[in-house]
């Protein structure tokens, strides 16, 4: 059965859906991270669910979501790059349930030729894999590439959330890339008036800022950036939940600091 798959490998969190001829799955979020756990036999043992899937492919196997970063050496989409078919494929084949086969819709910053030539050469054709214990194949017969914030935008007029003569100004601060542009709806024609993508310029930076100041450097912990953005990204300060790493005395000015670059 032909299906489509729609995945935002976003560099904090990949989103996704299986359209199906007769409807679409619910959206599924997967924290983008991947630990490659093909030696380490405890990362088998009950840590294993939707949100942090264990992708097993060929000899290899890797754990997805906030489990994959409790563990060193994991791979973070933010700092390594969700372009890699290493990121990609292990967080594609972790949004599907049952056997696929259909093209991908995937959502990118911007375009890049080279990046989606090599996303192509290395993720079309037929994967099997298994899926948290669940033997699956996975036929990916093509790859269509989008620009995020341009498709928000286009969706936006499309849908009637604004007027088709309003002139729409879109910010997307995401966690590893920053874009940003002006577009407007005339006589039938989506246009793009403006649009810039500056990448490691999102939550990365701000991370980045807190982990390099004194405060945190003078940590026992060994701290990585992504328990920093998670941190940020559920609101508190401290990581990992420890008490004595807390870098709240910082936070206000690194984000001032952060937010003012962005301007």
């Amino acid at each position: 059965m032909q299906s489509t798959l729609a995945v935002d490998i976003g560099n904090y969190s990949t989103q996704s859906a299986v359209i199906f001829p007769d409807g679409a799955s619910p959206i599924r979020t997967i924290r983008s991270l991947v630990y490659d756990c093909t030696y380490e036999r405890e990362a088998r043992n009950g840590v294993t669910n939707e949100q942090n899937a264990l992708i097993t492919i060929g000899d290899k196997s890797y754990l997805l979501g906030d489990r994959a970063g409790m563990y060193k050496s994991h791979l973070s989409a933010a700092e390594t790059g969700k372009a890699k078919p290493e990121i990609a494929l292990p967080l594609l084949l972790a949004s599907l349930d049952s056997n696929f086969q259909g093209t991908v819709k995937f959502l990118v910053p911007k375009r890049d030729a080279a990046s989606e030539a090599f996303l192509r050469q290395s993720l079309v054709g037929t994967h099997v894999f298994t899926k948290n214990g669940t033997n699956l194949i996975a036929e990916i017969t093509d790859i269509s590439f989008y620009e995020e914030t341009k498709a928000a935008a286009e969706y936006a007029f499309h849908v009637g959330s604004v007027a088709p003569h309003d002139t729409l100004f879109v910010l997307d601060i995401g966690g590893g890339t920053v874009n940003y542009g002006i577009f407007t709806y005339e006589q039938d024609m989506f246009n793009c008036l403006c649009y810039k993508s500056n990448a490691n310029s999102g939550g990365i930076e701000l991370a980045k800022a807190i982990a390099n100041t004194d405060l945190v450097q003078s940590f026992t912990w060994t701290t990585d950036i992504s328990r920093i953005m998670s941190a940020i990204s559920q609101g508190r300060t401290l990581i990992g939940n420890r008490s004595d790493l807390d870098f709240r005395p910082v936070y206000d000015e690194c984000v001032s600091k952060w937010f003012k670059s962005l301007l």
